[in-house]
């Protein structure tokens, strides 16, 4: 299952952009969010799918997962345009599913087949990818814009710092600035402290 897969396929901005606007184009209001959503909040695809009417709080941002793979409950904290789009998103009477489905008081299934719709929609034919590719990306748009492995944890929910690390090597342009950084701090403190190069 891709879940598990190894290889960390994720997706590239260019590509996250045109997911973007074909989800924002399908013909399912409830997936094209659906999928957006994913890419913003790095949720698991049946968190999401999942995701109660009355954990979501839209004064406070956060969405209340009482029960998540690691068998705990966590709260997340929602970006502004995820709380805009959970806004925009249809109620159907009496439903408790936040992504309701075609049958009335179920949630949305075979999501992994709308995905499909709209990655193809993308112009994106790559076999490695899958629905929780979306979940890779997030956690390397949080390490390449220089989040730590402690963030990407903390977002995706994972219950160790271990199995967070296998990001670490997604960016070595962000490990080499890093370094960067580093040398710069030092030759800072030097150049303060009257020490010569």
């Amino acid at each position: 299952m891709c879940e598990n897969n190894a290889r960390q396929r994720y997706f590239s901005e260019t590509e996250i952009r045109r997911i973007f606007e074909a989800a924002s184009e399908d013909n399912s209001r409830v997936v094209g969010i659906y999928i957006r959503l994913l890419l913003l909040t790095g949720l698991r695809r049946d968190e999401l799918r999942l995701a109660k009417w009355v954990h979501y709080n839209k004064q406070q941002g956060t969405l209340w997962l009482p029960e998540t793979k690691n068998g705990s409950g966590r709260l997340v904290h929602l970006n502004n345009w995820a709380v805009k789009l959970i806004d925009e998103l249809p109620r159907f009477g009496g439903n408790i599913w936040m992504f309701g489905g075609k049958i009335p008081g179920k949630p949305v299934c075979n999501v992994t087949k709308a995905f499909r719709r709209i990655i193809r929609r993308a112009g994106i034919y790559d076999e490695e990818v899958c629905i929780h590719t979306c979940r890779h990306s997030v956690a390397a748009l949080i390490v390449s814009r220089g989040g730590t492995l402690y963030d990407v944890q903390a977002q995706l929910g994972h219950r160790s710092i271990q199995s967070s690390q296998r990001y670490a090597h997604l960016h070595p342009q962000r490990l080499k600035a890093t370094g960067q950084l580093i040398e710069q701090h030092i030759g800072n403190a030097l150049a303060l402290s009257g020490q010569p190069d």
